[in-house]
């Protein structure tokens, strides 16, 4: 409570006005009330929402032209701008999903409209008891941001949009490799590696956790341990090597015709196979095993015991080549 304090001299206008200004830095001290942070993904025609880091439910949405035509026309849908988006939604649904997590009570069709804009409505914190939003989606959806948010964090450095994509409901427990000289990799440590190459690289195959642990993302462990990313999974750094032991090329024609020139001559067009048999082998050194460790946010490396694996096999090229004669 701001008490005024007569000044001797002063007139009651400006006593009014120091105590306008005291109140308003009363006011100003106060802190303002954050709103929620709202994250909506599109997956089998619904439109996922999580409030912060919970996942608050789905809405019916039409989403590729021609639904979107036929619902408007028919009445069924209705416009709502959420995340800089318009999104054509299920009138019905909006209404039922409007009446479970707002403060509005029981909304009706007629006053529809005068919710079209998400960030203007009062919408009740999500209490977690539906879990997050990567429990709900495909596991084919999931991936698809996983991806996203890994090329976010791995090869754009840019932690906010990971956030992003793991706020939207990418699979957090996912493993990639990161290799010295070559691209991330979703599948295997050789990937899209040239057949008929030698190479040697060091690999790292992480959860996004153990990455962002290693790397000093602190914002991004932090955010991801909310969403219940599994901190109890292990990864590990290896030597991987490919060697070529061995090249046996063989050439034999496959085609040979007669033509004639522009000049009059005949001449003779062959074309050549050439088969190459390569025999490869692949080294794996395992070298450390590495976990994340909640206490300190960081990654803990610890040697590994597994012995080096070799893996001998063959692979067969072929190559055309056209001579003239």
């Amino acid at each position: 409570m701001v008490k005024a304090v007569a000044v001797k001299g002063a007139s009651p206008h400006f006593l009014k006005q120091k105590n306008i200004v005291a109140k308003d830095a009363s006011m100003a001290a106060k802190p303002a009330l954050q709103k929620p942070q709202v994250y909506t993904t599109v997956d089998a025609g619904k439109l996922h929402i999580a409030i912060d880091e919970n996942y608050a439910g789905s809405i019916d949405s039409y989403n590729n032209f021609l639904t979107k035509f036929f619902a408007k026309l028919l009445g069924w849908s209705t416009e709502v701008v959420i995340n800089n988006k318009t999104r054509q939604l299920s009138k019905s649904d909006y209404l039922r999903w409007l009446n479970s997590n707002t403060a509005y009570g029981d909304v009706s069709n007629e006053a529809l409209a005068t919710f079209a804009d998400f960030h203007k409505l009062e919408v009740k914190a999500a209490n977690g008891s539906l879990g997050r939003m990567r429990d709900h989606l495909s596991q084919n959806k999931s991936q698809r941001l996983f991806e996203k948010m890994v090329l976010a964090l791995a090869v754009n450095k840019d932690v906010e949009a990971a956030k992003k994509y793991a706020a939207k409901g990418a699979n957090l427990d996912g493993y990639f490799w990161v290799r010295d000289g070559q691209p991330i990799s979703f599948t295997t440590v050789d990937a899209d590696l040239a057949d008929d190459k030698a190479v040697e690289f060091r690999a790292g195959r992480l959860t996004p956790l153990l990455f962002a642990a290693e790397r000093g993302y602190k914002t991004f462990c932090d955010f991801a341990r909310k969403l219940q990313a599994d901190q109890k999974l292990e990864g590990q750094y290896l030597l991987f090597s490919k060697k070529i032991m061995e090249v046996s090329p063989v050439t034999s024609l496959v085609k040979s015709e007669e033509y004639k020139s522009s000049d009059g001559r005949v001449l003779t067009r062959i074309t050549l196979k050439t088969s190459t048999m390569l025999q490869i082998e692949d080294h794996t050194t395992p070298k450390v095993d590495c976990k994340f460790a909640p206490e300190t946010g960081a990654m803990v490396k610890v040697e590994s015991k597994a012995p080096v694996t070799i893996e001998k096999y063959s692979k067969s090229l072929e190559r055309f080549t056209t001579k003239y004669l």
